[in-house]
């Protein structure tokens, strides 16, 4: 598939989601923006919250929405309150 397909097909899945996938896209974009905020990569992320690296990959993508579980270990990897991180009034656009 070209990259041009590629992009396609994510702004597909994304748009066929609706408001859920704004609101993935959100709230990872937030968590990125936490996470670059603090110099930790991927990797390190998701070493501190006990999750797989592809895994916060998605998330902040917006390619899959994070669980309540790992929202509170991402949280508390990078020492913000949950709500910081899903609150639509974060300030991050994605």
């Amino acid at each position: 598939m070209s990259g041009t397909s590629t992009k396609r097909a994510e702004l597909s899945a994304k748009s066929s989601l609706g408001g859920a996938g704004a609101e993935a896209a959100r709230v990872g974009a937030t968590i990125k923006h936490f996470r670059e905020a603090r110099g930790m990569t991927q990797e390190d992320l998701s070493r501190a919250a006990l999750l797989s690296r592809p895994y916060v990959a998605n998330v902040e993508a917006g390619r899959k929405r994070p669980s309540v579980r790992a929202v509170a270990r991402i949280a508390a990897a990078l020492r913000v309150p949950q709500i910081a991180l899903i609150a639509e009034s974060a300030g991050v656009a994605p």
